[in-house]
């Protein structure tokens, strides 16, 4: 199993226990916190039983987003993995350019390593910079859900293999060279 996808700026590798404190961090800001679903402020030992809980399922793999001296910038996920389909998700980053190049280093994976036929999410309507870039990247928008939990419209999106295939991605080697 493939532990880590490494692009020009950006390494996404398997999360570590030694990532907690890194990701509690990301989780507990404000800036970030208003767009996830669980908005609740964590500790780091509930992150650590957390990472612990998830590392041999089978239909999850959850990265932390690192620049290139592997400094944790982010989470990113792929979960719920079942028939051909899985959720990308616990998405968040606090560098633009780590955001665009690790969602194509996470949808590379998802089709080239666990030869997803589809990879889908929901992303809070209101944040608007994610469900854009998503769309930038050949997703299609399925329709629009209520997320219970928070009380907030999602936007439902989804991407084939077939249409990241096609799709031409020289706009981020593009703008990451200009960096």
């Amino acid at each position: 199993m493939i532990k880590e996808l490494v692009g020009t700026k950006t390494k996404i590798r398997k999360v570590t226990i030694a990532d907690a404190e890194a990701i509690i961090a990301l989780r507990n800001d404000p800036k970030n916190n208003r767009f996830l679903s669980s908005q609740e402020a964590l500790k780091v030992e509930d992150q650590i039983h957390w990472i612990q809980s998830q590392e041999n399922l089978e239909d999850s793999i959850n990265f932390s987003i690192c620049d290139l001296e592997n400094q944790v910038k982010g989470t990113i996920s792929l979960y719920n993995k079942k028939e051909g389909k899985a959720e990308f998700g616990r998405f968040i980053c606090t560098n633009s350019l780590l955001a665009i190049e690790s969602e194509f280093l996470l949808l590379q994976f998802g089709f080239q390593h666990w030869g997803l036929e589809a990879i889908y999410c929901r992303t809070l309507k209101k944040n608007k910079k994610v469900w854009k870039q998503h769309t930038r990247y050949g997703f299609s928008l399925l329709g629009e859900d209520m997320d219970e939990r928070i009380q907030e419209t999602v936007m439902v999106q989804e991407i084939t293999s077939s249409a990241f295939d096609a799709f031409d991605y020289g706009f981020i080697q593009k703008l990451l060279q200009r960096f």
